[in-house]
């Protein structure tokens, strides 16, 4: 393959990674792996943020392992649990305990709630504020905040990690530096439990108002945050392996000769990334 076919290989899969795991998820998982394992991990990790994580799992049981942690590394916790609930628990505590720390502890925290309850879904890891701080301290807080960690409002909480409140990014940053946080913060802060279920929690008024919202284990102690774009995707999550069970039973272990087609031509994308990425 050209270089040319390289490159707009390589923007196939950057522009429609949906397409490409839409595609890889009706292949054997040999083949799924092979493709997987071939890619530079943070080509492949654009399509596998985007399959059906049974698929992605049975593709990281037949891959090297240290193939599978550098995908793996490189997705979000809720989608690294999701794939290792399909893992057997030998396989899944290997390629856990080669993680980096804090993806090992959120995704770890996940697995603890079922796919169907909000916990599963949350950000296990999202930045609080004492109750107790100063305004120096929130700013410091905002500061170190990244990725899927971003969000408008912040919860606070005291020493016992009870929810105690909510307060905007935007208030937090215009508190001066000695300002105490508390009487800022909005203290009827509704709170979700982390086992309640995905439809009834969708429900909830609160998301009217609010791009995100606390969740709460026993005695009302603060587990994480959920946005309402993870829960969004929990119940896309919950439909899609509905329907992906209606369509393995349909079409059992033959791909059609256009499937294999467009894999054949994924593949040999995959081997020409790897070789132009390897080069000097």
């Amino acid at each position: 393959m050209s270089k040319r076919k390289a490159t707009l290989a390589l923007a196939y899969l950057k522009d429609h990674p949906k397409s490409a795991a839409r595609t890889l998820e009706l292949a054997p998982p040999s083949e799924i792996a092979s493709f997987l394992a071939e890619t530079p991990a943070p080509f492949a990790v654009l399509v596998v943020a985007h399959m059906l994580p049974h698929v992605a799992a049975r593709a990281c049981r037949l891959m090297p392992v240290d193939a599978a942690v550098s995908l793996l590394s490189l997705l979000e916790p809720v989608t690294i649990a999701a794939i290792f609930r399909y893992l057997p628990p030998e396989l899944r505590q290997k390629l856990q305990t080669e993680l980096p720390s804090r993806k090992r502890r959120a995704s770890g925290a996940l697995l603890g709630y079922s796919q169907n309850a909000v916990g599963s879904w949350m950000i296990p890891d999202a930045p609080v504020l004492p109750s107790d701080g100063k305004g120096a301290q929130a700013q410091s807080i905002i500061e170190t905040m990244e990725g899927s960690q971003k969000a408008d409002h912040l919860f606070a909480i005291d020493r016992d990690r009870h929810l105690v409140g909510r307060i905007h990014i935007s208030d937090a940053l215009a508190l001066k530096p000695e300002q105490d946080i508390l009487p800022a913060l909005k203290l009827d802060c509704r709170a979700l439990n982390g086992r309640t279920r995905l439809e009834q929690a969708a429900e909830h008024p609160d998301w009217d108002s609010y791009d995100v919202m606390p969740i709460v284990g026993p005695n009302n102690r603060y587990n994480g945050s959920l946005r309402h774009v993870d829960l969004r995707r929990g119940l896309r999550h919950l439909a899609k392996m509905a329907r992906s069970r209606d369509l393995e039973s349909g079409i059992g272990n033959n791909l059609s000769d256009y499937l294999h087609s467009l894999l054949s031509t994924l593949s040999g994308m995959a081997h020409m990334i790897d070789s132009d990425t390897r080069s000097p």
